[in-house]
C-alpha cells in the first residue's frame, strides 16, 4: 500500500474493469467511465466509480467549488507521485440536456427548463486502468460523508471491501435481450420538419441546427441495464462510452464524442463531430466512402460553422489568443460509420476553472446548432418534448482541476422498465431531407442491433 496526494492504493492484475462494475451493478450510484474502444488514441483511461460520499442534485457550481477546494487543500501535505491514471477522485456526474439548456438560459436571465436532471457525486474511491500498459489500479483517500480528509485507516477498509465483494461476485455473468424497439416519429414527419428548418435558414434565422427522433421500447424484467450496456459496447465500442445508475435511471452511452478536456495546468481541448457516412465491409468501397465524406461540402460546412461557435464560446473563459484550430475536418472511423472530427485547444484564463469552462460550452454547439440559443429555441419548437440525457454531458471535475466530459450521442436512457434512444442529424440549407432521416436511423443501427419491430420497419420506409 503506498500513499500519494493522501491517495491509497493497491495495484491490481486485470484487463477489464467488466467485473467490478458487474459486481457492483446493484448499488445506487455506481459511474463507469469507459473507454470500450481503447485501441482508439483517446481512448486510454477506464474508470468505475463508487459509493460517492457526498452527492450535489442541482446545478450549484459554488457550492461544488468550495468542497473541492476544501479536499485539495487537504491533500496538498505530501508530493509523493500519484499512480499515472489520470483521474484519481472527484465529482463525476451528469447534466441532461435540459440542464445544459437551463444553464444557457440563466445566462440571458430566462427561467429554467422543469425537466432538467442534474446529478453530481464526490467519490473518493476509484478502480482505474490504464489500455496501454495493460495496468490497473485501486485508490481510495478514505473520504466519509461528514469528514472530508484523508483517513488511510478508512481507505484500506473500503479497498478492501471492494477487493472482497469482487471475489464473491467474480462468477457473475449477463444475459443481454434484444429490445423491440419503435420509432416514435414517421418519416414524413420528421422530413417536414427538416424542410421547417431549412425553410427558416433560408430566411436567414440560423445557420444550422441538429434535430432529433426518439425510438422506444419497453425493457423485459429479467434484463438489467448494465447487461444492455455490456451487449452495447460489444456492438458499438467508442472512446467516451459511459455507463451509470443513479436512483431509478440507468445511462447507457457509447458515445465517440468529447466535450470539453482540461489537464491540471489548464490546457483545453474541443473536439467537435460533424459529419457522418457508414462504412462498408469491402475495402474498396468502404475507401470511396470515405473520400465522398471528407470531400463532402455539406459536410465540412456543417463541421466549420461549430467550429466557429466552439472558438467563440472558449473566448469567454480562455486566454483570447490561445484558441487554436489543430485539426479540422478530419476522418475518424467507428464501428459502422465514419466521422469528421476537429479539434480546438485553448489556454483557461487565470481567474477561471473547469466549472466555468463547462458553463461556458453546454449545450454542445455541435448537438444544437449555429448561432447557439437562437437553435436552441427552434429545437425546442420542432421536438415538442425534452431530449433528456441525449445531448446532455458526462464527465468527471478531478480534485487536481484535471476534467473530461463527453457529449451523451450513441446513448439509451432507461427509466423503470421504459427504454429511450435519441438520434440526431445536423441540418443545413444543403441537407437533403429523406437523407438526413436515413443518417439518423444509421446512428442507431448499432444499437437496437436490427431489433426494430415490424411498425418501425414500415415507418422507416414511409
Amino acid at each position: 500500500m503506498k500513499v500519494a496526494y493522501m491517495v491509497w492504493f493497491e495495484r491490481l492484475d486485470l484487463e477489464s474493469l467488466a467485473p467490478f462494475a458487474l459486481a457492483n451493478a446493484n448499488s445506487n450510484k455506481l459511474i463507469w467511465l469507459d473507454s470500450a474502444d481503447n485501441e482508439h488514441r483517446l481512448g486510454r483511461y477506464s474508470y468505475v466509480c463508487l459509493d460517492p460520499v457526498r452527492t450535489f442534485e442541482t446545478w450549484d457550481a459554488a457550492s461544488m467549488r468550495a468542497v473541492m477546494r476544501r479536499v485539495a487543500k487537504s491533500g496538498s501535505r505530501t508530493h509523493n507521485a500519484v499512480p499515472p491514471p489520470l483521474f484519481s477522485g472527484g465529482l463525476v456526474g451528469v447534466l441532461n440536456y435540459e440542464a445544459c439548456k437551463s444553464i444557457l438560459w440563466k445566462q440571458i436571465d430566462r427561467p429554467a427548463d422543469p425537466s432538467a436532471v442534474c446529478y453530481f457525486g464526490l467519490y473518493d474511491t476509484i478502480i482505474a486502468l490504464d489500455h496501454c500498459e495493460n495496468a490497473a489500479w485501486i485508490m481510495s483517500r478514505g473520504f466519509s460523508e461528514n469528514r472530508l480528509e484523508p483517513d488511510k485507516s478508512r481507505a484500506m477498509r473500503k479497498i478492501s471491501q471492494v477487493l472482497r465483494h469482487l471475489e464473491d461476485c467474480r462468477a457473475g455473468s449477463f444475459q443481454p435481450s434484444r429490445l423491440d424497439w419503435t420509432l416514435d416519429v414517421s418519416k414524413r414527419d420528421f422530413v417536414a420538419s427538416v424542410q421547417q428548418l431549412q425553410t427558416l435558414i433560408e430566411e436567414g434565422d440560423l445557420f444550422q441546427a441538429n434535430l432529433s427522433q426518439n425510438l422506444s421500447a419497453l425493457v423485459p424484467a429479467a434484463c438489467t441495464p448494465l447487461s444492455l450496456y455490456l451487449a452495447a459496447r460489444r456492438s458499438n465500442p467508442a472512446p467516451f462510452s459511459a455507463f451509470a445508475q443513479i436512483d431509478d435511471r440507468a445511462i447507457i452511452s457509447t458515445s465517440p464524442e468529447r466535450l470539453i478536456h482540461a489537464d491540471a495546468d489548464g490546457t483545453v481541448e474541443a473536439r467537435p463531430i460533424k459529419g457522418t457516412i457508414k462504412r462498408a465491409c469491402d475495402e474498396q468501397a468502404d475507401a470511396a466512402l470515405q473520400k465522398a465524406l471528407l470531400e463532402s461540402e455539406k459536410d465540412r460546412a456543417e463541421n466549420t460553422m461549430i467550429v466557429d461557435l466552439l472558438r467563440n464560446d472558449l473566448s469567454r473563459v480562455c486566454e483570447a489568443a490561445s484558441v487554436e484550430v489543430n485539426e479540422l475536418c478530419a476522418l475518424e472511423s467507428y464501428a459502422g460509420l465514419h466521422q469528421l472530427t476537429s479539434s480546438i485547444t485553448a489556454k483557461l484564463s487565470a481567474d477561471k476553472d473547469m466549472f466555468d469552462l463547462l458553463e461556458a460550452l453546454v449545450p454542445g454547439g455541435s448537438i444544437t446548432g449555429a448561432p447557439k440559443t437562437r437553435s436552441v429555441e427552434v429545437i425546442e419548437a420542432l421536438e415538442q418534448g425534452p431530449r433528456g440525457m441525449f445531448c446532455g454531458t458526462l464527465g468527471y471535475i478531478g480534485f487536481d482541476g484535471a476534467s473530461d466530459f463527453n457529449i451523451l450521442i450513441r446513448t439509451i436512457e432507461v427509466e423503470g422498465q421504459k427504454a429511450r434512444l435519441t438520434v440526431g442529424a445536423g441540418i443545413t440549407h444543403l441537407s437533403e431531407p429523406v437523407a438526413e432521416y436515413e443518417e439518423t436511423l444509421l446512428k442507431a443501427e448499432r444499437l437496437v442491433e436490427c431489433s426494430l419491430n415490424e411498425e418501425a420497419r414500415d415507418l422507416s420506409h414511409q
